[in-house]
């Protein structure tokens, strides 16, 4: 099947002119043009917009000679001088092609041949290199459904689509993955999961959902009809919801069991085999759902070895070699069933004798399953498995923070202790260690610095002959976030909620050029004639530039409107209409922060306007107004709506937020009471927020941060006062070791180990 919009062309018209002046090289003049016709226009009326493309220049050897970042600017009707030669001219939109709404990507090339002594002329069609994609709800969804909303997803990002979207996003082209979320008058909510494999570059895929309580083939609660239309290379696809059949086609749900502490367990080589039950899975299926494909990918050695690094469980051949390492499926015959789901115990104690031990050292075996149902609904599981050596001692690789790391070792002796050693230092012995039953050792030292190397290996004063290969680690210095201090601002033009044309509105970052790290509700706002965030000179600090003024107000204008929060927050707003907005929040990160600290100075109101949805535990009209200003740790971009129709506001306790803290005031005067080097100025008053971890290992690879602030705590729920004003200044994110961040987890139980003081 083919589908997607009508393709849209650019074309440049590159014009050459020889160059016959004395010069050593001979060189040509290069004039690049574009052809503006009405014909630029997609069948969805997005119009090539010419100041959004880049120009590189490049040799026959594929180099870049040159790059023009701003067609308009740098090439409309400017002379070029190049040497004569071959060339290829490269043109493309100027965004990095991640998922976006209205945002084709057109791209295209052309070589071209400068020449001394001649003119010479070149066209360079652009195409669209992405996939379109619209979401339609008709509009008896309301009708059976308290919320509805879908999220489509691929590699290059998501979106989400709320019952009042009505844009297109862009996407790359590979499989896409469409997930409904319903809510219905019962409050019973479902989530029907697809994924789309056909997907193809210019085509306009589009979903549309409708209601029916009867007839159609069953297909995940919803009757699935196509309709494709290659003359225009678009294609519907109808999906009908029938309510009657959403019960017992679940979302499948996996997690670890037995003896795993968040995802790990250990096994000592000679130890014996394990018992049933040590360590398992628990697997959840709808009532009417089966198992199509049990994907594992996995870094274990073992297994890698035998070429089963990735490999499908439900594939009969894999299955039977993987059965020789000891996984294999549960016994789907018995399962605890109830009328929404099947549960299985999943054991894997019989894998854990099979995996090796390399080296004499601790040798981890990671995997990761990716379990999809016969409606193509998907659920991730990652486990690990530490087999450690039959040895009187052994270090392994430690687990690394921003200022801290916990050392881990193995060891057969009782009076054993870590000896850190730093680059061009002397060894430090960390005698302060802790030690298990099963001889795993550990300490937590603090005071280490990023990029530089630290060395380690165990020692004992009673067995000075007991030798250990060392293992070298460096912690990685955390990322920086822009603009954190709130120094910069610029502007940025978007289409206008209200009319034709484009918006300008402040943003809390320099200019319009660049990545978007904060953002705030000025765009919507903007269709009123208000700021809702605005610089202010009234600064907390003699240092400090600016700081932002959140100013929470009715935003309306021609009969439409609603209360808005001023909020500033690390991510962009995704859409805005009359009736609210959906965000997008999360700047790309890495490091671990356990405190953020800064200023605020806050005025509340009373409360004079209460949203439909605001919780029954929340505040309500006539109460005095609160700010909130929270800081997060996610796997993933978080999508939040506030819409009058429905919300889903940010959620601290969900699966992907894996670090959180937050600070509610009523008044400027809620202080916390630490004494700061800098004297705040301006009747601001200082906050701190511990963040609180659910979780002792770090995460390895980049995740996102989630720095919110605002002066409505409710907003998200247009609730709040019009008379509510909050400043927030110099926000700073620390990295030292404090137990408050590890409360209930084994970390913030251990005593610290400052090598610095080690030193004096």
């Amino acid at each position: 099947m083919r589908r997607l919009l009508k393709i849209a062309e650019c074309v440049l018209l590159i014009v050459l002119f020889a160059c016959t002046e004395d010069r050593l090289v001979p060189a040509g003049f290069l004039y690049l043009n574009v052809e503006e016709d009405a014909t630029l226009i997609t069948k969805a009326q997005s119009e090539v917009s010419f100041e959004s493309l880049r120009v590189d220049i490049l040799d026959m050897d594929g180099d870049t000679v040159k790059t023009y970042p701003d067609y308009l600017t740098e090439v409309k009707g400017q002379r070029l001088t190049f040497p004569a030669g071959s060339y290829t001219v490269a043109v493309s939109s100027n965004h990095d092609g991640k998922a976006a709404w209205n945002a084709p990507l057109f791209q295209g090339s052309e070589e071209i041949e400068v020449k001394q002594g001649e003119i010479t002329s070149a066209q360079v069609v652009c195409k669209i290199a992405n996939t379109k994609v619209s979401v339609n709800y008709s509009e008896e969804m309301g009708n059976y459904f308290s919320h509805f909303g879908a999220t489509v997803s691929n590699s290059s990002g998501s979106l989400t689509y709320t019952r009042d979207e009505y844009r297109s996003g862009y996407f790359t082209p590979e499989p896409l993955t469409v997930a409904l979320r319903l809510v219905n008058r019962d409050g019973n909510e479902f989530i029907i999961r697809k994924i789309y494999n056909d997907i193809n570059p210019q085509y306009h895929y589009t979903f549309k959902f409708t209601v029916s309580n009867s007839g159609g083939e069953e297909e995940a609660g919803a009757d699935f009809d196509i309709t494709v239309d290659d003359t225009h290379k678009e294609i519907c696809y109808d999906i009908c919801i029938r309510e009657e059949s959403l019960f017992g086609i679940g979302e499948p749900k996996v997690e670890t069991t037995g003896k795993f502490v968040e995802g790990a367990f250990s096994y000592r080589v000679n130890s014996g085999v394990p018992e049933v039950g040590t360590v398992g899975l628990q697997l959840k299926l709808g009532t009417k759902c089966r198992l199509s494909s049990v994907l594992v990918e996995t870094s274990s050695p073992t297994f890698v070895k035998a070429g089963l690094n990735k490999f499908d469980l439900m594939k009969p051949q894999d299955a039977v070699l993987a059965k020789e390492l000891g996984l294999e499926l549960p016994d789907f015959e018995n399962g605890e069933k109830t009328d929404s789901y099947s549960t299985y115990d999943w054991d894997l104690s019989g894998l854990v004798p099979h995996l090796e031990c390399l080296n004499l050292k601790p040798t981890e075996h990671s995997f990761t399953m990716i379990l999809v149902d016969d409606r193509n609904q998907e659920t991730t599981v990652s486990f690990t498995i530490k087999v450690v050596p039959d040895v009187k001692a052994a270090v392994e690789e430690p687990y690394c923070w921003s200022s801290f790391a916990l050392l881990k070792g193995l060891s057969q002796n009782k009076d054993v202790y870590f000896r850190l050693t730093k680059e061009d230092g002397e060894p430090i012995d960390i005698k302060d260690v802790k030690i298990t039953d099963d001889g795993n050792v550990s300490a937590l030292v603090i005071g280490l610095e990023p990029e530089v190397t630290y060395s380690y290996t165990l020692a004992s004063d009673v067995d000075p002959e007991m030798k250990c290969d060392p293992v070298e680690f460096q912690l990685r210095k955390p990322k920086e976030v822009y603009n954190i201090g709130f120094d910069i601002w610029g502007t940025r033009s978007k289409k206008a909620v209200i009319g034709s044309g484009n918006a300008t509105f402040v943003v809390p970052n320099g200019g319009t050029s660049g990545n978007v790290v904060w953002d705030s509700g000025n765009w919507g706002a903007k269709a009123a004639g208000e700021t809702l965030t605005d610089k202010t000179t009234e600064t907390a600090t003699a240092s400090s530039t600016f700081g932002a003024q959140l100013s929470s107000k009715w935003a309306g204008a021609l009969g439409f409107g609603a209360f808005s929060a001023g909020s500033i927050f690390t991510g962009e707003a995704q859409t805005v209409s009359s009736k609210g907005a959906t965000l997008k929040y999360g700047y790309e990160y890495y490091g671990y922060p356990t405190h953020m600290k800064g200023f605020y100075k806050y005025t509340p109101g009373i409360i004079d306007y209460q949203g439909e949805f605001t919780p029954a535990n929340g505040l309500k009209r006539g109460d005095t107004d609160e700010c909130l200003i929270y800081v997060a740790l996610c796997t993933k971009m978080v999508d939040v709506v506030s819409m009058t129709s429905g919300v889903d506001p940010f959620n601290p306790n969900a699966d992907y937020v894996f670090a959180y803290g937050e600070y509610v005031s009523k008044t400027t005067e809620n202080k916390t009471g630490e004494t700061l080097k800098t004297e705040p100025l301006n009747g601001y008053a200082p906050f701190d927020i511990c963040l609180k971890y659910k979780t002792d290992v770090p995460r390895t690879n980049s995740f996102y941060i989630v720095i919110v602030a605002t002066s409505s705590r409710y907003g998200d729920y247009f609730t709040g006062s019009t008379n509510s004003v909050l400043c927030v200044d110099e926000f700073e994110l620390t990295y030292d070791y404090d137990a408050q961040s590890f409360v209930d987890r084994s970390l913030g139980g251990m005593t610290p180990v400052n090598i610095n003081e080690k030193n004096e």
